[in-house]
């Protein structure tokens, strides 16, 4: 059950990205996805690496399938924990950073989670001024036109799955203290929880929990029989998701070179 779960897995992660590109073009031994309108955005220009065994010289060629694309930074995605593994030690003396995500499942029969009564559906222009704080902040010596573009990339989501959503609280006076994504993709029979957030100032109370827990309702709902999430390996979030029925099944490794 597991292997089949990392099948639909993996094809969903690799389609949604493919999915989101304004170009896209394969090698070899994996593809690139670019969106020139957002250059900003590494995680919409970069390599994917696909394929069983890591190909020879890497780092070259990640230099010349990016070649005048105008791209300057490089990201390179490998969803396999295997391949990951096999390219990181080149990468990484070629002045890549590197960092892990694990892949988690809800448990098959896994039941209700938590109450979802509160959670709501929210409009991009609901999250647009949010998103944009947060780069701001996360990035305060970037020109204004980088949050802009951050903020302004999650019209890109839209195109991942066959369905996507966008759920949130709101406190008693309107504004929005809580959001994730919810991916649902009859195709490969999965359900993605995503990019899960609660303001600093309402921690604590049960919101992360209410937005999963409405995740997992609508992923049910839907007769998705996989329903995923990814975090941070080195994060607490791991712990919490664990708490709540979710396993690690897999790891994916990200490799980042900035511009300069």
């Amino acid at each position: 059950m597991v292997d089949e779960a990392l099948t639909r897995i993996i094809g969903f992660q690799r389609a949604a990205v493919r999915r989101q590109a304004e170009e896209a073009a394969e090698f070899p031994h994996g593809f690139v996805a670019l969106c020139p309108s957002f250059p900003y955005s590494y995680d919409h220009n970069l390599v994917v690496l696909t394929g069983d065994e890591a190909p020879a010289g890497v780092a070259g060629l990640v230099e010349s399938v990016l070649d005048g694309t105008g791209v300057e930074h490089r990201l390179v995605l490998a969803h396999s924990a295997r391949l990951g593994d096999q390219v990181a030690d080149e990468l990484i003396g070629a002045g890549y950073s590197h960092s892990v995500n694990v892949v988690m499942v809800l448990a098959d029969g896994h039941g209700p989670i938590g109450d979802s009564g509160q959670v709501r559906e929210l409009a991009l222009d609901d999250l647009r001024p949010i998103d944009r704080q947060l780069w701001a902040q996360r990035l305060p010596d970037a020109p204004a036109e980088v949050p802009d573009q951050l903020a302004d990339r999650r019209v890109l989501r839209r195109s991942c799955a066959d369905e996507v959503v966008f759920l949130g609280v709101r406190d008693s006076r309107g504004a929005v203290v809580a959001h994730a994504d919810l991916y649902l993709d009859h195709g490969f029979g999965c359900a993605q929880v995503e990019d899960v957030y609660t303001d600093p100032g309402h921690r604590g109370r049960g919101l992360a929990r209410a937005l999963l827990a409405e995740g997992v309702r609508r992923a049910a709902e839907a007769g998705c029989p996989t329903t995923f999430l990814v975090a941070d390996a080195q994060d607490w979030p791991v712990r919490f998701y664990e708490r709540l029925g979710f396993t690690p099944v897999t790891r994916t490794h990200l490799f980042l070179r900035l511009p300069g």
